[in-house]
């Protein structure tokens, strides 16, 4: 599934991909861990939503939210559940887009 936007990740996503182009390949590519985790929004509690936040080796790199159509579908947004999945981030005219594989059967329920 593709994962949009989200500014505060640009940095993190461009370096691990000029990483990449500065030795001669056209993307980036890694194994990623996936945490559901509930926020809070700018007035507490009535606008908080669960998210799987996406993270390489420490470093968050993308989230997806439960109001994504197609994350919805596939994977459990209850709090704490974890999955492990890969990303391939590549350049376009836009900017880099990126994409998540993950098998939504092999996820670890909440302990």
């Amino acid at each position: 599934m593709r994962v949009y936007g989200q500014h505060k990740y640009e940095a993190i996503r461009d370096t691990l991909l000029q990483n990449e182009v500065q030795q001669g390949q056209t993307f980036w590519q890694g194994e990623v861990a996936l945490e559901v985790r509930t926020t809070e929004g700018q007035s507490g509690l009535s606008d908080s939503k669960n998210v799987i936040l996406i993270s390489h080796e420490g470093n968050e790199i993308g989230e997806l939210s439960e109001f994504d159509s197609v994350a919805n579908t596939v994977l459990d947004f209850t709090p704490a559940t974890k999955y492990s999945g890969r990303v391939v981030i590549h350049q376009n005219f836009i900017g880099s887009i990126v994409h998540l594989l993950v098998d939504p059967k092999t996820h670890q329920a909440q302990q």
